[in-house]
């Protein structure tokens, strides 16, 4: 759960994996779906921000529990007595909705209704609000917006946003909207405090050091990057250059999301950049940006 939205920890690291290793088809379309339901969060919070004036109280990916059933929450605006949850569809191209279900054209694929979900989403988040004592009245909407969606046969229905109607319904419910008092303040922190860190249905991709091509990987183009000067590196293919320094917090942050459960050391990440750039060099930048902390095995850095 976050106040703003970020990448899950399964996209985070399938796009790091994608450098390195040829992903599965199963993980291919994990990361797809990671990277437009984070856009499609992004976009919703830039519309959110553009329209509300002052502090406003919203959450994003919220993970709840209830009686052994998790739900997950995409984005929940928090208000005195109302509380406004949205399940955020950053789907693109052509559906049918139809017997009361969804189907994307081209091929024609039948996909989970996402009105079902969430339905099952607001029963559970009523039940577990009413177990921490808190009351307030539920508002839940679908929110389609990609710009470039399309619903045949779409119903006529309250909770549901389309593209188009996005931007006049933020601003509608702006204008209702005032500043977060103490009791929803005492709500987000009871929220937050219950949020669950480590979704137990999570997707995790299956990988060892080993597999893993070495080096590093340039920003704009994803290609190997070299040492040009004492103080940049260069792609070698698109020729985008980039500090030293930059390079190397950028390995350490890929290297402890791959392995979050290993240390950061200087010997980690000179074999993980294909040994291009020298130990001293990485542990002098590794000691001036992060926590350095040393034991009988060896010396080890922390964000």
């Amino acid at each position: 759960m976050v106040v703003v939205p970020q990448l899950s920890k399964t996209t985070e690291k399938l796009t790091y994996l994608k450098r390195r290793v040829r992903l599965t088809n199963e993980e291919e379309n994990v990361l797809h779906n990671g990277l437009h339901g984070y856009l499609g969060e992004k976009s919703f919070a830039t519309i959110l921000e553009a329209n509300f004036s002052g502090n406003f109280s919203v959450l994003y990916d919220v993970l709840l529990e209830y009686q052994n059933s998790h739900f997950q929450i995409d984005a929940l605006l928090m208000q005195d007595e109302h509380l406004y949850l949205f399940e955020i569809k950053h789907f693109y191209g052509d559906y049918v909705y139809q017997d009361d279900n969804f189907y994307k054209l081209k091929p024609k694929k039948k996909i989970k209704n996402p009105f079902h979900q969430l339905q099952r989403t607001e029963d559970l988040l009523r039940e577990w609000l009413q177990s921490h004592q808190l009351s307030c009245t539920i508002h839940a909407y679908v929110i389609f917006n990609h710009p470039s969606f399309t619903l045949y046969q779409a119903p006529i229905l309250p909770n549901m946003i389309l593209p188009p109607q996005q931007q006049r319904f933020i601003q509608t419910l702006s204008k209702k909207y005032s500043n977060p008092s103490s009791k929803t303040e005492k709500m987000n922190q009871v929220i937050q405090r219950n949020h669950l860190t480590n979704n137990p249905f999570a997707y995790k991709p299956a990988y060892t050091l080993n597999q893993l091509k070495r080096g590093i990987f340039c920003l704009a183009c994803n290609n190997m990057m070299k040492r040009k000067t004492k103080y940049k590196m260069q792609c070698v293919i698109c020729l985008k250059q980039e500090s030293i320094e930059s390079a190397v917090l950028r390995l350490a942050v890929e290297w402890n999301v791959l392995f979050e459960n290993w240390k950061i050391t200087t010997s980690a990440l000179f074999h993980f950049c294909a040994e291009e750039l020298p130990p001293k060099t990485i542990r002098r930048i590794l000691k001036q940006y992060l926590h350095k902390h040393s034991k009988n095995r060896g010396m080890y850095f922390e964000f």
